[in-house]
């Protein structure tokens, strides 16, 4: 027994001895380099202009939130912006739009989005901000600045709507689309009308936010509108600016009793340089185009079937992106189509092939079309969770980050 116990003894001695040389060995040896991939090649730019905004999850289990962030298509390199909690199951982020505006007085960054209870629309936000020593500073002393709030949300009977919008590329004009349900003799109207705002009229800090449906020409002017009850168009939807601020494309949707239900390319051509000459603009042109939008062989027969449509310059040359079904056979999400615009618009030469898959694609202002990625085919699944670029210039493709519902900042101000 004693021997025994002497053993056990000797064991311990030893198991400890063995433990505090590792430990000691551990402590001398020098901090390991960090591998090359750990490296921020971002903190050591110096200089930083971003081309498209973006939303991450950010939030745990008990703290859900969204974040939107700013990023360079170049570099790949990214910056936060704003912070945004989720308060309930149903609250959203919606339609982020992203402007810039680089000049002599530097860089000026615009983003806007909706805060949604499910699909319908609370208010209408926005954050500025500009770029410093290759830095994000957010302006409005940091916090992000309400433009409209829907007065309608708690009436029991009346709702209205924003359901998307845009930025014009100078990021000092909205344009909306609204939608106003109210009870009528017998039945219930719907009012859709498409609006354009002066954002600088509905965002002091100092001021409460402007109404959803308030007409006031001062700031407000509406292009178009109609009864769902009496009118052949049944909507309005994705308004988009073109690449100069002197035209908005739409989508224009029709309930024919002849064709059936259908959509159409509408756009509004401006007076030249509206927004430095003053207030209402003025529509100089409009006009509805109705075509088999990638209606190709292999793709879609449904006759008039899009989902948006985004313009951009590539080479100098306005382009469409038409974000449509990439075929009837791959099923997944949709494709992204490209087509020149005046072929399309003048000719009405609109059909062309699915570039590649992927959905909400806009143009960044030297002609890269950022999108939400799904690589060359549909993968058959519409949860897209990173931002692609493709690039005309070679017809490169590629996922650049992680991140949902990216919108590029493009357009060229008309001097």
């Amino acid at each position: 027994m004693k021997s025994l116990g002497f053993r056990w003894l000797a064991l311990v001695v030893m198991l400890i001895s063995l433990v505090f040389a590792a430990t000691n060995v551990t402590a001398k040896k020098p901090p390991k380099d960090p591998p090359p991939n750990d490296v921020d090649t971002c903190s050591e730019m110096t200089s930083f202009s971003p081309d498209f905004a973006f939303l991450r999850d950010t939030g745990r289990r008990k703290s859900p939130k969204v974040t939107i962030f700013v990023a360079e298509s170049t570099t790949g390199c990214e910056e936060r912006l704003v912070e945004v909690p989720i308060t309930s199951p149903v609250d959203r982020l919606r339609n982020l739009r992203f402007s810039s505006v680089e000049d002599e007085n530097g860089y000026f960054g615009r983003v806007v989005w909706t805060s949604n209870l499910g699909s319908r629309s609370v208010s209408v936000w926005k954050q500025d901000f500009y770029i410093q020593d290759a830095k994000v500073v957010k302006a409005n002393g940091e916090l992000e600045i309400e433009i409209l709030r829907n007065s309608l949300l708690d009436d029991p009977v009346e709702r209205e709507n924003i359901y998307s919008l845009d930025l014009s590329p100078d990021a000092r004009t909205l344009v909306f689309q609204y939608s106003h349900i109210y009870p009528g003799t017998d039945i219930t109207l719907s009012r859709r009308s498409l609006r354009i705002l002066n954002i600088d009229s509905c965002a002091s800090p100092d001021t409460s936010p402007c109404s959803f449906g308030v007409i006031d020409e001062d700031y407000v002017y509406e292009l178009d509108y109609a009864m769902g009850s009496t009118s052949e168009s049944i909507g309005l939807y994705f308004p988009s600016w073109g690449p100069w601020g002197e035209r908005i494309y739409v989508r224009k949707s029709f309930d024919d009793p002849d064709l059936g239900s259908y959509k159409a390319l509408r756009y509004y051509d401006f007076e030249h340089k509206w927004q430095a000459s003053g207030w209402p603009p003025v529509v100089v042109s409009e006009e509805t185009v109705i075509s088999d939008f990638g209606k190709a062989e292999d793709t879609i027969t449904d006759y008039g079937y899009f989902v948006r449509v985004n313009s951009g310059l590539m080479g100098g040359v306005e382009y469409l992106a038409i974000e449509d079904e990439f075929s009837a056979k791959t099923g997944g999400c949709e494709g992204i189509f490209l087509v020149n615009a005046e072929d399309c618009l003048n000719n009405r030469n609109c059909t062309t092939k699915p570039e590649f898959s992927g959905a909400y694609p806009s143009w960044t202002k030297d002609g890269k079309l950022i999108h939400a990625y799904d690589g060359w085919v549909p993968h058959g699944g519409c949860g897209l969770s990173s931002v692609g670029a493709w690039d005309g210039s070679d017809g490169s493709l590629e996922s650049l980050i992680d991140g949902y519902w990216p919108d590029a900042a493009s357009g060229i101000l008309v001097e």
